[in-house]
């Protein structure tokens, strides 16, 4: 079925890629701000094929967040561009940003097809489809391919019901369309269109957030083969590790280098050390051709060694980010199913140490059935990591679409019977949620809210974080008479932990 047509106006289809504008800051999006490279992939990926197709195609990137476009300012901005179709990355912390500025663009300029995509779009598709109004179309998982397809068809006339990978509304019924399947060469994808990014405003952090810098985002792999329960990266792209061959990822540092003068980097694969030699070997081009670089990546406590720690350091590693999730055995082998050690996390933060690393740890709290006890061994693996000189993070538990504390969630009614991604619901300490990372529910099981707080506030103490520079911004998130309740217990848990 197509009732889904674009008669390009100026004989070539004009495509608007665009990060939608956002209400409010959050701590996250202040810290680190990475070129959208997924919009960069998808017009690389399409601009190739039509070339050889001989199909006229022109692409505009808009990250309306670095180029400062407000809500207001969308009506002027689309007419100025005139594009033919619309597409709109979005997450689960901007997803009411982007539903807002759908509903901007269809109400000004309603002939225009609009294209959902990115990880929230991906895994809450039926829920967005039906409750986004305005959205035409969602372009599930790995685009490019899909995406392309997409265009080329709305321009012949095709049905859409032909492409796999895409769900859609059409005469108030939606469509599913079969997956399509992930690429395996991801050496065909060309580099992303950084000509079309403004790529002297990125920035992010290689020493922990103590200072900012302009950096380039790097991806050597794609598709995660673990299963962790709060995580849903192996639905969206696959539970299959594929991987770029080294000398493409060579290339691509050095076009970045040479064109737009970054030399710090973030490999922002989900764990960049799964296939041991691959890593090494880029590693050891990175050596081999004195790129002189400085990087930041994921890896996992079971997959790391002193011999590849070692290589990375020399390869211009400043830090390497592992998830351990919880200092309980039993949380990490029954609830979250990491297959880790905790035994084996001790020796990597001491390995650390010994080889002049300054690492991150990662742990959450609030996982499904953990206790007040369980919580405690968390705080004291923190200490150690401390000890070790290394650097810590501690987040609350949050809920995302598509992972297995989702489903427990509302198996057990810690989320309302009526709960849609779509809709608004004032949850218990949204308020933190809203301030930290965005429209992200918290999770809570068996901890209580004041234990939450106070494990927290313990940790805050214990890193010494200057909790006072959010004050601002969490007043300014306040949207209810709970919110300002919410934010009081919060304070009152925070001056406990300080002070007495």
């Amino acid at each position: 079925m197509s009732v889904f047509s674009v008669d390009p106006k100026e004989n070539e289809l004009k495509v608007l890629l665009m990060v939608p504008p956002r209400k409010r800051s959050s701590v996250f999006i202040r810290t680190n701000y990475f070129p959208p490279i997924g919009l960069g992939y998808l017009a690389s990926f399409a601009l190739a094929k039509a070339s050889q197709d001989k199909f006229p195609l022109r692409f505009t990137i808009l990250d309306s967040i670095i180029e400062k476009i407000r809500f207001s300012d969308l009506p002027r901005v689309i007419s100025q561009i005139r594009p033919d179709i619309v597409g709109v990355n979005f997450y689960t912390e901007n997803r009411f940003d982007a539903w807002e500025t759908i509903q901007i663009i269809k109400k000004v300029y309603p002939g225009i097809i609009v294209v959902g995509g990115g990880a929230h779009a991906t895994l809450a598709t039926d829920d967005t489809i039906r409750n986004f109004p305005g959205l035409d179309i969602i372009v599930r998982g790995e685009g490019e391919e899909t995406f392309y397809t997409l265009l080329k068809n709305l321009v012949n006339g095709a049905n859409l019901d032909e492409i796999p990978g895409i769900s859609y509304k059409a005469e108030g019924q939606v469509y599913h369309n079969p997956d399509r399947p992930f690429l395996k060469d991801l050496d065909t994808i060309p580099f992303p269109v950084y000509n079309l990014l403004k790529m002297d405003r990125y920035f992010g952090t290689l020493d922990w957030c103590r200072t900012k810098e302009k950096m380039g985002m790097i991806i050597t792999s794609r598709g995660c083969p673990y299963k962790c329960n709060f995580c849903s990266s192996a639905k969206a792209w696959g539970n299959r590790y594929r991987v770029r061959s080294p000398e493409n990822t060579i290339e691509e540092i050095e076009h970045l280098k040479k064109n737009y003068h970054i030399s710090g980097f973030f490999f922002f694969d989900d764990t960049m050390t799964i296939r041991k030699t691959h890593a090494l070997q880029i590693c050891r081009k990175i050596i081999e051709k004195k790129l002189s670089i400085r990087w930041i990546t994921h890896s996992r406590i079971d997959v790391m060694d002193e011999d590849l720690m070692n290589v990375m350091k020399k390869a211009g590693c400043t830090g390497i980010m592992f998830g351990v999730e919880s200092g309980s055995q039993r949380i990490i082998d029954e609830v979250i199913k990491k297959k880790i050690k905790i035994e084996d996390v001790k020796k990597i933060s001491a390995l650390s140490k010994k080889l002049g690393m300054v690492n991150n740890f990662s742990y959450i709290i609030s996982h499904p059935t953990e206790t007040m006890a369980e919580a405690e061994l968390t705080l004291e693996m923190l200490k150690q990591h401390l000890n070790d000189n290394q650097t810590v993070v501690l987040n609350i538990m949050r809920i995302y679409p598509g992972t297995e504390v989702e489903t427990y969630a509302l198996k057990h009614g810690l989320l309302p019977k009526d709960f849609s991604w779509s809709k608004k619901f004032n949850l218990t300490s949204n308020i933190v949620a809203r301030t930290i990372k965005g429209e992200v529910p918290f999770f809570r099981d068996t901890l209580s809210w004041k234990q939450i707080y106070d494990i927290n506030s313990r940790f805050l103490k214990m890193i010494k974080y200057p909790v006072y520079r959010h004050g601002l911004e969490a007043l300014e998130n306040i949207q209810s008479l709970k919110d300002i309740v919410d934010l009081v217990k919060v304070g009152f848990s925070y001056l406990r932990a300080y002070f007495f």
